[in-house]
């Protein structure tokens, strides 16, 4: 799970730095490179958006972090929206339990870590006891 994690970590930086040397220019160096990685030592388990913007790259926008929807996920998109956006709200059922249950069931959470480096230990909502809702 880490190792593809920080490969898709890497396929990212690989992809804002294609598209900076299609551009004739090369912004991102092997500098901004470590300052990446080292952010994502600092901050573990953290999301893509956070850590490029605590490393301060410029111009590191989200369309290069993401793929573009194509025509058909666009559709297929609206189509559910479109189905869904009838539904009367008083028969949905509205819960915030996933805000405290971020970790899941089986105590994953997701985020980056670096190569070479372990996830942070910390102690789960089941091993502690009792929860708050």
């Amino acid at each position: 799970m880490i190792t593809e994690q920080s490969n898709v970590l890497l396929q990212i930086v690989n992809r804002v730095r294609k598209k900076r040397v299609e551009k004739k220019r090369c912004i991102l160096y092997a500098r901004d490179l470590r300052r990446i990685k080292r952010e994502v030592t600092r901050n573990t388990l953290t999301s893509s958006a956070s850590i490029f913007q605590k490393s301060t790259l410029p111009g590191v926008s989200r369309s290069t972090r993401c793929l573009v929807l194509r025509d058909v996920a666009q559709l297929k998109r609206q189509d559910w929206a479109k189905k869904y956006l009838k539904t009367d709200s008083s028969k949905v059922l509205w819960t915030d339990e996933m805000r405290v249950t971020l970790d899941g069931p089986d105590g994953w959470a997701r985020g980056w870590i670096s190569n070479g480096h372990r996830a942070p230990l910390w102690v789960r909502r089941q091993q502690v006891g009792g929860g708050v809702l």
